[in-house]
């Protein structure tokens, strides 16, 4: 079943045969031990093979291994499998209706049909306990989409292909996640089918998209498929169940483990915030989620915090010049003011957006800027005040700033740094404050980032690497895992962009 289709086309490819494929020796049957040998050879090496195995990645070992699952539902457009070996008495019948009738229109009505390699018209949903290294005191993979089974499968690499669109969906710790937060399972399956839709977009383009808006996208996607918002983000984004919250932490620069938790709520944030600001309408936010996906009619497309700004000045129907400064805003300049705004919401009820100060992009002296114009085209939506508001609940003792990072204080002391260009400062009526570096770029030296965008080597598959990162589960034990949320030939960590038009 998942097996190349073309037999003669492996073995040449395997064991680089001297002779041609077409050559009388594969048609001869008297003088065919070779081809009996190397037939062999191929069906031990791809002992996958029975109506319901399907390979799986092993996440400690980034290897593939076969699991054995019993169809569970079969309806319209997917089909569940589970395990053999899982035990559980969660409804999987259920959520593949749910799923099937619910999900699965809303998240294609807004990003588009997913790719189809293996031409049965159905996406593909795995319950199986992934081979993540978790116990029953740790952190897990909640669930994950696997670019490999886009491309056909192959005995000469590792890790083997089902050439399917298949989203593998943890049933061991996600499903007891769903014990308090009956949408953990649901949610999460949305949030990966949003990676499925993208993907073959992602790798025409030839340029991989940036963690954080892909992530941010698919925690959004949770919301559109109506299992949102994502309460679990909203309260480690604000610290009150992760330490200190965004505090000190990037929003881009996806390389550190300890803040990984943090960087998918503040990219949950800021999507869900941009998204909202997008469009008065339900469907004028999807046309432009869907745009940032698939690319607009220039294709333009999403890959990173430049062209994402490129999407929302082109295709956002509320997006107005007049609300960035007037002129022809750049791309750079739009991030800085919704990413402004964002903070003077996140640092309290009443920002100041009348007199922030600001350090121009070249660094410099700090000069006064008004935002007032902005916040009232761009407020706060409910989604990120109902039922927990994003407002910080903690203050750092820090004048130190990452990329697209911020520090909040509980004093308006705190001072700018002049080398850091494209950072700003806001007050509130309580008499608070924050410091954040509104920029996407790192071409300021002083910022020790370097600039650079990821490139896909494609198709050397190979070579992938996870970037794979463990979940937690927060202290009112709700499921906020991290997805494993592609598998790219670059290391894990995504990069500033290049300043300009």
């Amino acid at each position: 079943m998942h097996s190349h289709p073309i037999v003669k086309t492996i073995l040449c490819l395997v064991l680089s045969l001297s002779f041609s494929c077409n050559s009388p020796y594969f048609e001869d049957k008297k003088n065919n031990t070779t081809l009996l040998f190397l037939t062999a050879f191929l069906i031990s090496a791809n002992a996958c093979s029975a109506p319901n195995d399907f390979w799986a990645r092993n996440i400690t070992t980034n290897q593939s291994v076969c699991v054995t699952t019993e169809l569970v539902y079969s309806g319209t457009n997917i089909e569940v499998y589970r395990e053999t070996s899982l035990t559980t008495g969660y409804n999987f019948n259920a959520f593949g209706q749910r799923f099937d009738t619910v999900t699965y229109p809303k998240l294609v009505s807004t990003f588009g049909a997913p790719s189809d390699v293996d031409k049965d018209g159905k996406v593909k949903i795995l319950a199986l306990d992934i081979k993540d290294g978790a116990t029953s005191t740790s952190s897990f993979v909640a669930g994950f989409y696997d670019p490999v089974n886009y491309f056909p499968d192959s005995v000469i690499f590792g890790l083997r292909s089902n050439y399917a669109e298949i989203l593998y969906m943890d049933g061991k710790e996600l499903i007891a996640a769903t014990q308090s937060d009956a949408n953990a399972f649901d949610s999460t399956a949305a949030h990966e089918f949003q990676h499925l839709i993208r993907f073959p977009y992602s790798y025409d383009s030839g340029v991989s998209d940036d963690v954080w808006v892909n992530e941010g996208t698919s925690e959004v996607a949770s919301d559109i498929a109506g299992y949102g918002p994502q309460t679990s983000r909203i309260q480690c984004y604000r610290g009150s169940t992760c330490s200190g919250g965004i505090n000190n932490v990037s929003m881009l620069e996806w390389n550190s483990q300890a803040d990984i938790i943090k960087q998918y709520s503040f990219a949950y944030v800021f999507m869900r915030f941009l998204y909202d600001s997008s469009g008065t309408t339900e469907a004028e936010r999807n046309s432009f989620f869907r745009k940032t996906v698939v690319g607009n009619a220039s294709g333009v497309r999403a890959n990173n915090a430049f062209s994402l700004m490129r999407n929302f000045i082109l295709d956002a129907p509320d997006y107005s010049p007049a609300n960035f400064g007037g002129g022809s805003p750049t791309t750079d300049e739009v991030f800085f003011r919704m990413y402004s705004l964002l903070m003077g919401y996140t640092l309290g009820s009443t920002p100041d957006f009348v007199t922030m100060t600001r350090i121009p992009k070249t660094g410099g002296s700090a000069v006064a800027l008004d935002l007032s114009t902005a916040a009232t085209a761009y407020p706060l939506p409910s989604t990120l005040t109902t039922p927990t508001n994003i407002q910080i609940q903690s203050a750092i003792n820090s004048s130190s700033l990452k990329l697209a990072g911020a520090n909040f204080f509980n004093n308006t002391s705190s001072s700018l740094n002049t080398n850091v260009g494209n950072s700003g400062r806001i007050v509130n009526g309580a008499n608070n404050s924050v410091l954040y570096w509104g920029s996407f770029t790192s071409s300021n030296t002083s910022s020790g980032f370097t600039a650079r965008t990821l490139r896909f080597k494609k198709p050397k598959l190979e070579h992938l690497q996870s970037m794979i990162t463990q979940s937690q589960v927060d202290h009112n034990h709700t499921q906020s895992g991290i997805c494993a949320s592609g598998f790219i030939d670059v290391p894990n960590q995504t990069s500033g962009n290049t300043l300009g038009e």
